[in-house]
Formats: C-alpha cells, structure tokens, sequence
C-alpha cells in the first residue's frame, strides 16, 4: 500500500451549525459519529475524503487539528519523518482497527498515521 490520506480533522465552534453548512453547501454526508475519550467526533464524506470534526476546547482551538495519513508501514514511516526533523509525540498507539502514532513537523503541523491492522478494516 503506498501512503494516502486517510483525514482530515477539523475544531470548529459548533458542530451542528459546521455540519450543517457543509452539508448544504458541499453534499457533506455524515459517515460516523462517536466519542473518542471524551471528545465528540463528527466524521463526514467529502467526496472520498473524510472530514473528522470535533467542538473546539481551551487545549482544542478552532482549526485544522491534524492530517490523517493511512499506511502498511508505520513504524518505517514514522522512521523517515523523523529523519527530516518531525518529531513523534505519542508512543504507539493501539485502536480497535489501527495502530497510530502522532508526530509533529518542525513547522508544528500535527499528523496521525495510522496502519490498518490485519482483519479489522480501518
């Protein structure tokens, strides 16, 4: 598998209202929404992309969030980043259907890469 986006997440001040003009002005449909910890998550189709969003918060402010990058082969991955200067931010991480692993470019753009594991989709 060669690497592609997996996401987009996005804060934004009010979920409904951001859902809602979405849906009116770019045929947004809602794929899944559901809670990771505590934080609400919206994920919406984009024409293939999906757009993850969730309430802004003090530690949360509105905006891109992170990219969502789906590969075979995180650890290599998170291995060539890290070769040109990203720094990881998280150990790995274990969901139901992924493995992930959050790290951090020098600019200071968040990405979350993300390796399906065997059987379970993503």
């Amino acid at each position: 598998m060669a690497e592609e986006l997996d996401h987009i997440h996005l804060h934004v001040q009010d979920l409904e209202a951001t859902q809602k003009a979405l849906e009116a002005v770019l045929g947004t449909t809602v794929v899944k929404h559901f809670f990771s910890g505590t934080k609400e998550i919206l994920q919406l189709d984009f024409g293939g992309i999906k757009l993850s969003l969730s309430p802004a918060a003090a530690d949360r402010p509105v905006g891109i969030d992170h990219l969502g990058i789906r590969t075979d082969r995180l650890d290599q991955l998170v291995d060539r980043f890290t070769e040109q200067g990203y720094t990881p931010v998280t150990d790995v991480m274990q969901s139901a259907t992924s493995r992930i692993r959050f790290i951090r470019s020098p600019e200071g753009i968040t990405f979350e890469i993300l390796e399906p594991v065997a059987g379970r989709g993503a």
